[in-house]
């Protein structure tokens, strides 16, 4: 998923989406993995994408904050492609009603600013603990700000470890 909302401060989102596919293009081509892209960056279309298919992964590439004690990711409005913040709350909500309903992503990568951040240790309000503690198994996110590149250069090393089958650990360390 991919989410640029009008406004914002402009991400080179399409060189990450393409590090990911050259990433995974080994299993493409013999059929074991399939990348998907929302037709948006909002919430209501990653909702129709996760009710339609069972994820194993779910990359967000896109603006990540934190404010006022909460996480939240920054989304687009459907209807007019605006920031909308998303708290922590409301995305793990989302996601747990479609968990209930039929699947969850065991993994979710978010590519993000501050999506790992908390006030203190212990702290839940960052959207990675609130994501591990609603049930998801594995979160990998940002405690800081990270530069565009850097985070296109993470994912590229990340998923090519994952593809020559590094444990999700260890691809991680790599």
């Amino acid at each position: 998923m991919v989410s640029a909302p009008e406004g914002v401060t402009r991400l080179a989102y399409e060189e990450e989406e393409l590090q990911l596919l050259r990433s995974f293009s080994p299993l493409m081509a013999q059929g074991l993995v399939q990348v998907h892209f929302t037709d948006d960056g909002s919430l209501e279309d990653l909702e129709e994408k996760l009710d339609e298919n069972q994820y194993h992964i779910l990359h967000f590439s896109g603006h990540g904050g934190y404010a006022n004690g909460r996480g939240y990711l920054s989304l687009e409005n459907r209807d007019t492609g605006e920031e909308e913040k998303i708290s922590a709350e409301k995305f793990c909500q989302s996601l747990g009603k479609l968990a209930r309903k039929k699947h969850r992503p065991p993994l979710i990568v978010l590519s993000a600013c501050q999506t790992a951040k908390g006030v203190a240790e212990g702290d839940i309000s960052g959207l990675a603990d609130m994501l591990l503690i609603s049930g998801v198994p594995g979160v990998i996110a940002m405690a800081a700000n990270i530069l565009d590149g850097c985070a296109t250069l993470f994912t590229a090393k990340f998923y090519e470890q994952l593809v020559s089958s590094y444990p999700l650990s260890a691809a991680f360390g790599e």
